[in-house]
């Protein structure tokens, strides 16, 4: 039996109607085919700093449009997403970095502090998202 991955819908989208929209977000609108590219770059950006099957990365951020490049890169490389909730306590956010042992966290502008510090302590990568990870993509 064929496995399906998460991934595997989009690419499927990108096909069939790669020019519908795929997200909207903050009046930009993103489609299919674009949204398929920008998850391609990921899973190679992720793939190109060690990150593989079976690896977690976590991501600590509020609402972007990067949560779901994320979602399907991971996918696409076998690896897995830990979303991180941005109003947890610190003592809580360091338990759930230690118990999934991510080899990378990606963090919005605003938890960068925070996210550096959770990664030094878990001894992980850290990125963060948007412009930044953008430029290094």
């Amino acid at each position: 039996m064929q496995q399906l991955r998460i991934d595997s819908i989009l690419a499927g989208h990108a096909v069939s109607g790669p020019g519908r929209s795929a997200i909207t977000f903050n009046g930009k609108v993103t489609d299919f085919a674009s949204l398929e590219a920008q998850v391609a770059s990921m899973a190679g950006w992720l793939a190109a700093r060690g990150v593989g099957s079976g690896d977690r990365v976590a991501i600590y951020a509020r609402n972007h449009p990067e949560s779901f490049n994320l979602l399907f890169a991971v996918s696409r490389i076998g690896a897995m997403m830990v979303p991180l909730n941005w109003r947890l306590s610190e003592a809580e956010l360091a338990w759930q970095i230690e118990d999934s042992a991510p080899a990378l966290i990606l963090h919005g502008p605003e938890f960068a502090v925070m996210a550096t510090g959770l990664a030094a302590t878990a001894g992980c990568l850290c990125q963060e998202i948007g412009g930044s990870l953008d430029a290094a993509r």
